[in-house]
């Protein structure tokens, strides 16, 4: 069995205790644990105060990120209108970070009348919706009025309920051969 001396602790580990990503380049010759050490005491005597404000700050940033992409592939397609990072987060704030179709916590932003040249859709503000990544390939891309979309959501929505597994402790009587 290969080994190596952790430069931190000097202790003489397996290979297996430390890291092989590139993403620790600069610690590589650290183990595993004595990277976990790190990594806790650099929050450690963080109040709660500083690390709500930490976090949010990660939030406008992953909300600056998110209207940028969409700003980049919106002017290669030549659609109207610019997004900042306070209208993407003023949407994931209305919809509670929530999927604007099946409720699920959302990861991207779904222009609701599609930016497209067919479509018509804008890339404003009034337009946006945080949406999943599953619902967001759904979702057709074409636009047939607001009471389609609407119905396209709801059909969405069913479609996920009834692909979705039941939770164990369900006692649904087709599941157990109807012995309940």
């Amino acid at each position: 069995m290969k080994t190596k001396t952790c430069s931190r602790c000097g202790k003489t580990k397996g290979l297996t205790e430390f890291s092989s990503s590139l993403k620790w380049i600069t610690r590589i010759s650290w183990c595993k644990e004595c990277r976990r050490k790190d990594a806790r005491s650099k929050y450690a005597d963080e109040s709660r105060s500083q690390r709500q404000a930490r976090r949010s700050r990660h939030n406008i940033d992953l909300c600056a990120q998110r209207a940028r992409r969409v700003n980049q592939s919106c002017r290669r397609r030549g659609i109207v209108g610019e997004l900042t990072g306070d209208d993407v987060r003023s949407a994931f704030e209305a919809y509670r970070s929530q999927c604007w179709i099946c409720g699920d916590p959302a990861t991207e932003i779904d222009h609701f009348r599609p930016a497209n040249k067919e479509a018509g859709g804008k890339n404003r503000k009034d337009n946006i919706r945080p949406i999943c990544r599953a619902c967001n390939h759904k979702r057709e891309h074409s636009w047939h009025g607001a009471t389609v979309a609407t119905q396209e959501a709801d059909l969405l929505r069913q479609l996920k309920a009834l692909f979705t597994l039941p939770s164990p402790e369900c006692s649904c009587s087709a599941l157990d051969g109807g012995t309940k």
